[in-house]
């Protein structure tokens, strides 16, 4: 926000991530996946919050709240803590506590995705703004032979962010005309998989899909069972989850080791902006 309102004195053309409205200001900055994912495991609907998804925000404390309370959950987790699992398993609601795998596996992986549209939606964002602004058709590449020998070119690459904006008007500031001012959104080709998506690298492939799916399937199974089995529905839930999440993500990582060209939907992978 900081940087968009110095650009807003520095020109009146730059990259449109601000729309305000009664509700709130949304601004389309970049974000951590990864941070968005962690804040909604802690509790749903703070990685909505750090997404400046409002609304979402609070649809989804609301939800989780009257889920959470119907179902009586905190209290079979303290009769769990006590090892009075009988008592865990008569206090707690099944067809209320049964809803939530569901629940917190859906709004994990939303908080994971949606970070990563947000991402690849201000990089479109920006390349057709620099598209747009800094390809002037008078830039002349190369210079004439007669003017090489007092000129030159400075060429630098940067990732995506609101940062290539603020460094092109700050030379534009100095003196450096527009014209003489050249940016070029690259494709970047053939890189190597990283196993998160960044807030600066996202290939569309997710390993936290088949994770949450078979995360919250394992957790619900954990839970039915655990109302007649020894340990309780607290414990039996969180096993499914662990071990359904870690068998999910391990089979997704073999599957992209084995074909590495397909993305999330088993399609050839695009090469991603840059």
């Amino acid at each position: 926000m900081n940087n968009n309102y110095v650009l807003s004195y520095r020109t009146t053309t730059y990259t449109k991530t601000t729309k305000g409205s009664s509700g709130t200001v949304n601004t389309l900055n970049k974000v951590s996946p990864m941070t968005a994912t962690y804040w909604e495991i802690v509790m749903p609907g703070l990685g909505a919050l750090y997404l400046n998804h409002l609304y979402s925000f609070f649809f989804s404390v609301i939800s989780w709240a009257v889920t959470i309370g119907k179902s009586r959950f905190f209290v079979g987790v303290y009769y769990t803590c006590i090892g009075n699992f009988d008592k865990a398993k008569d206090v707690m609601d099944p067809q209320w506590f049964l809803f939530i795998p569901s629940v917190y596996g859906g709004y994990i992986y939303f908080a994971y995705s949606q970070s990563v549209i947000n991402n690849i939606q201000y990089k479109i964002s920006q390349s057709q703004f620099l598209s747009s602004e800094y390809q002037s058709p008078h830039f002349i590449l190369p210079l004439p032979p007669a003017e090489r020998k007092p000129s030159m070119y400075i060429v630098a690459s940067f990732e995506h962010s609101v940062a290539v904006e603020l460094a092109l008007t700050e030379l534009e500031k100095i003196g450096i005309p527009k014209s003489d001012l050249f940016a070029l959104p690259l494709q970047v080709r053939n890189e190597k998989k990283r196993i998160f998506d960044s807030a600066h690298y996202a290939d569309g492939v997710s390993f936290v899909d088949l994770a949450t799916i078979l995360g919250s399937a394992f957790m619900l199974v954990g839970g039915i069972y655990g109302f007649v089995l020894k340990l309780g529905p607290v414990l039996w839930a969180l096993f499914g989850l662990v071990g359904g999440g870690v068998l999910g993500f391990l089979i997704k990582w073999i599957a992209i080791k084995k074909l590495p060209s397909l993305d999330l939907f088993g399609r050839k992978k695009q090469p991603k902006l840059s």
